[in-house]
């Protein structure tokens, strides 16, 4: 037998021995199996080498019947239409693609937030949405291929990294401005307007260092990698062995054990920095239910607006926090400079900032009192008809 022969042989027995035991596994799910499988097995009659065009249908179906069961067929293969030219989605999947969408809608127009008719509330905006898009990324990496996730999931967050300290200034900046307005006493007027200058030059700074990072971003790779994502979750969706409610679920479900996880528990004093990570999960947890809206029915606005009312008392907490800090600081450097005036201004300031964080602090945990009682940590309702809400922004 020449080398030739015996390498047809082989590979013969193999797809054959491998089409026999993959056969029985795919009779019940070929509608799922795309159609170039047909197309591919009859061709196999021109090779060179004589394969059995049965056999390797069968081998090439049982693989791509594991895809579509575990993460998806790629997104570079060809998929059937539906009549009309529409692929037909369902209600929940097509939500999160017109989320998805949105977002990176807006990425594109906030990148050049000095641009913005509103600087300040561009630049909160764009932090927000790399939170939301980052949010659909941790909830759905399960689901979808490891590689493509950390595509998308890294320059996400370096956006959200580019604009921290920015925010945060502008922030501190609106809070500085207000008590200024306020002002009682000449002491206070000094020493706010000492904080504000500080504040104001450190924000040329931090937009200076933010814009150059979001230059270095392509946002046209990390479209392609969220869309990429987005159909993979639909194809998963549409698996014999998924729905969109099931996958909803399941990537839901973590979120909301981390944010109970988090939660102050009964009898405890929790600390500022607890207090924070609370507020960072809960925000997660509010993201993660409006991209999955049609899955929670009627659950979603009791959860949402709960979530969304306490993070908001939490953010209030950790803004006197953050404010407390940089007038210790800045009192401490005028005590060792000898400013007198300035220190007492100072000081006195901190001492109302301490009483203002106190105030929210125990408004946070008696908010936090109410938890156990609440749908906060609920989870899904009964199923409802397919309704297509808005996708939140």
């Amino acid at each position: 037998m020449s080398r030739f022969d015996a390498v047809r042989k082989r590979l013969t027995e193999t797809v054959t021995r491998w089409g026999g035991r993959a056969s029985a596994a795919v009779s019940g799910v070929k509608p799922a199996v795309p159609p170039w499988v047909g197309r591919a097995t009859s061709r196999a009659s021109t090779l060179s080498v004589h394969v059995d065009p049965a056999a390797l249908k069968s081998a090439l179906e049982a693989y791509w019947v594991r895809a579509v069961q575990t993460v998806g067929v790629p997104d570079r293969l060809p998929r059937e239409a539906a009549p009309g030219g529409e692929r037909t989605l369902s209600p929940g999947v097509l939500h999160l693609s017109r989320a998805v969408e949105l977002h990176l809608t807006q990425l594109h127009k906030l990148r050049d937030f000095a641009r913005a008719r509103d600087p300040i509330e561009a630049v909160h905006q764009l932090r927000v949405t790399s939170r939301r898009l980052r949010t659909f990324v941790d909830m759905f990496a399960p689901f979808t291929d490891p590689e493509l996730a950390k595509a998308a999931r890294t320059p996400l967050r370096k956006i959200t990294r580019a604009v921290r300290d920015l925010r945060d200034a502008d922030v501190q900046s609106q809070g500085l401005a207000r008590r200024l307005q306020h002002a009682t006493s000449e002491h206070e007027r000094i020493a706010l307007n000492h904080l504000l200058d500080r504040v104001r030059s450190r924000r040329l700074a931090y937009a200076k260092r933010a814009e150059k990072r979001l230059r270095k971003l392509d946002l046209g790779e990390l479209g392609r990698a969220l869309r990429g994502l987005l159909d993979q979750v639909a194809l998963r969706v549409a698996a014999p062995a998924a729905s969109y409610r099931l996958v909803a679920e399941v990537a839901y479900r973590p979120i909301v054990d981390e944010a109970r996880a988090r939660a102050p528990q009964a009898g405890e004093l929790p600390t500022a920095e607890s207090l924070h990570e609370f507020r960072l999960a809960l925000k997660q947890l509010r993201y993660a239910a409006e991209l999955i809206e049609p899955a929670l029915n009627g659950s979603f606005e009791a959860i949402h607006d709960h979530a969304k009312r306490l993070q908001s008392l939490l953010g209030e907490h950790q803004d006197w926090v953050e404010f407390e800090k940089l007038v210790s600081k800045r009192r401490a450097r005028a005590v060792r400079n000898g400013r007198e005036t300035l220190a007492q201004g100072l000081e006195g300031i901190l001492q109302g900032a301490r009483r203002e964080r106190e105030s929210c602090r125990c408004r946070c945990l008696e908010e936090c009192a109410r938890l156990p009682g609440s749908a906060l940590f609920g989870g899904f309702a009964p199923a409802a008809p397919n309704a297509l809400p808005s996708p939140r922004v």
